[in-house]
């Protein structure tokens, strides 16, 4: 059994020992009637073992069975289970009423869902804390009584609690005891978290980019160098990616195909297309969104029309750096907002040995959205 299983068990346990008083189930003496008796962490024979009593003993118990077990505390504070078999109960005394003026316990916690396409845990109450984990929808969570300002008090299944806001829950019913810790007078401290958020998937999406300004600038080997400012261009670049090992990086890939390739002054246009891969880093900043860095390598081809028989289209490396926002729309769609800078390094030959190098710079803007896999 892995060690969060036994963390788990372990905080039920503890849970009834903290609860005993407070909770449905009332203290009881137990008299030990077997020769010897083996006290467990859990209500499993699997389970560790705590202690060993023997016939005769007296110790403090529920005075209700779980199953074939019963849960019971040892002289040194610790608890445990022993068989049910084991034991001969002694009927408990009347519950003591509440002395007048005497505090209301808290309410229990409660097992709750989460409604939102994507819910921030975060540190404190507040959308100025920092966010500690990302829930998305459906993920089970148990609410705690604390409740400020429309954030409420929560405990995830791995026992880290934060703050979220209350609008993004919705409340199932009384929480099971293995988590029911959090809400007694006495707490035990929560098994550290060490896992990650949980993956995104994979996404599908197209861009619709604007190049409003740029250069192309060309070096003709012994004929000097010319540039000239470009004039608009028009981009769509479809593309994929896929999560890596970390759920804030993700490699994928983007054909880019850009319309309208010419200098300001030119009397016609060239097609340029590009093959790029992407590398992006994507980090959660709300409930419903994120923002993002991206580095995109690639191959270039500038198609010119008109071109000279035996010579080649321009053709050679690119990289184009950018940064954006995501917003989410709805769980299927997302909105994405992006700025960029892309220099490409194209150079031509004819079948003389002429050669030319063009250094094509882009200023891109973008808007597209992207779809989950």
């Amino acid at each position: 059994m892995s060690g969060l299983a036994w963390s788990l068990i372990f905080v039920s346990v503890s849970a009834s020992t903290v609860l005993l008083g407070v909770g449905t189930a009332r203290a009881a003496e137990v008299d030990v009637v077997a020769r010897e008796v083996v006290v467990r962490s859990a209500p499993f024979d699997v389970a560790p073992e705590v202690a060993r009593v023997h016939a005769g003993d007296k110790l403090a118990g529920n005075d209700q069975p779980s199953g074939a077990w019963r849960f019971v505390k040892l002289p040194d504070g610790r608890g445990g289970y022993l068989h049910e078999a084991d034991v001969k109960i002694v009927a408990p005394p009347p519950p003591a009423a509440a002395a007048p003026g005497a505090p209301e316990l808290p309410p229990p916690p409660q097992s709750a869902h989460v409604t939102a396409l994507e819910l921030g845990v975060r540190a404190t109450p507040g959308d100025e804390a920092p966010v500690t984990r990302m829930l998305h929808q459906n993920d089970p969570i148990v609410v705690l009584p604390e409740l400020k300002d429309g954030w409420r008090s929560v405990q995830l299944v791995d026992g880290q609690t934060g703050f979220v806001k209350e609008a993004g829950l919705k409340v199932d019913g009384a929480a099971p005891a293995a988590v029911a810790v959090a809400a007694a007078p006495e707490s035990i401290a929560p098994v550290p978290s060490t896992t990650e958020p949980p993956h995104p998937d994979a996404q599908l999406g197209l861009l619709f980019e604007l190049l409003p300004v740029g250069t192309i600038a060309v070096a003709e080997n012994g004929y000097g160098s010319a540039s000239s400012d470009t004039a608009t261009a028009f981009a769509l670049a479809p593309f994929i990616d896929f999560p890596l090992s970390s759920p804030y990086v993700a490699l994928g890939f983007s054909p880019q195909f850009v319309f309208g390739v010419k200098g300001s002054s030119a009397p016609s246009s060239a097609t340029e297309y590009d093959l790029r891969a992407r590398l992006t880093g994507r980090y959660p900043v709300s409930d419903g969104g994120a923002i993002y860095g991206r580095v995109s390598p690639g191959y270039s081809i500038i198609s010119a029309p008109n071109t000279p028989a035996g010579v080649s289209n321009p053709a050679g490396f690119l990289i184009d750096v950018s940064a954006g926002a995501e917003i989410v729309v709805n769980p299927k769609v997302s909105v994405a907002l992006e700025l960029g800078y892309q220099i490409g390094f194209q150079s031509t030959s004819d079948t003389n040995g002429a050669e030319a190098d063009l250094k094509t710079r882009y200023l891109h803007l973008g808007v597209g959205f992207l779809l989950p896999l």
